[in-house]
């Protein structure tokens, strides 16, 4: 949904951050292990984008000849917190019992809502232009003015919309070989890792 230029990146990042934060919830109070398997799935689910997005989002901010170093960075943090959660969690889990990790990860996760709420600047570039044709449009009075990732979301249907939010991952992940060993490492890591 980031590739749609009316959305942009910043409402999916925030959008889901806030619900992740408030599925943290009903995970520490779970009453037994369907519950809180169901919802640690959920909170899962719900923080991919920040995953699945932010190494655009890097190579947005940078130019083409530092984008190695911030994407570096980010797959550094990538790579560290499934390894470093469970080391300190488990400490916090033997101090103080199972909830005081996720108490720990709703306070962070928190503290980037209100960070990045505020801070996060839009990365898409198709939705800067389409904001800077609204701006141009309002201040011109001129309904003519539209920018290029405008003109073309404007002749895409509801259906074609779904198939790109939807279909296109799944095609993506099931026709290129490397993209689906990455996605099943992946999956299999992080359930290992966060179950």
């Amino acid at each position: 949904m980031s590739e749609i230029p009316y959305i942009g990146r910043n409402p999916i990042y925030v959008g889901t951050l806030f619900v992740f934060v408030l599925l943290q919830l009903p995970v520490i109070y779970a009453s037994n292990y369907s519950m809180l398997f169901a919802f640690r799935f959920l909170t899962g689910l719900i923080g991919s984008p920040v995953r699945a997005t932010g190494g655009a989002t890097i190579a947005d901010m940078y130019e083409p000849k530092k984008q190695a170093y911030g994407i570096g960075v980010w797959g550094i943090a990538a790579v560290c917190g499934p390894a470093m959660g469970p080391l300190v969690g488990g400490f916090a889990a033997e101090s103080k019992g199972w909830t005081w990790p996720i108490w720990e990860l709703m306070w962070l996760s928190g503290f980037c809502f209100v960070f990045l709420f505020f801070l996060l600047p839009e990365t898409s570039s198709a939705n800067i232009l389409f904001r800077r044709a609204q701006r141009i449009r309002k201040m011109t009075n001129n309904p003519r003015v539209k920018c290029e990732p405008e003109i073309e979301a404007e002749g895409m249907s509801g259906k074609e919309v779904a198939l790109m939010v939807f279909v296109r991952p799944f095609t993506l992940s099931l026709t290129e070989p490397i993209c689906f060993f990455l996605n099943l490492y992946i999956a299999l890591i992080y359930g290992l890792l966060y179950l």
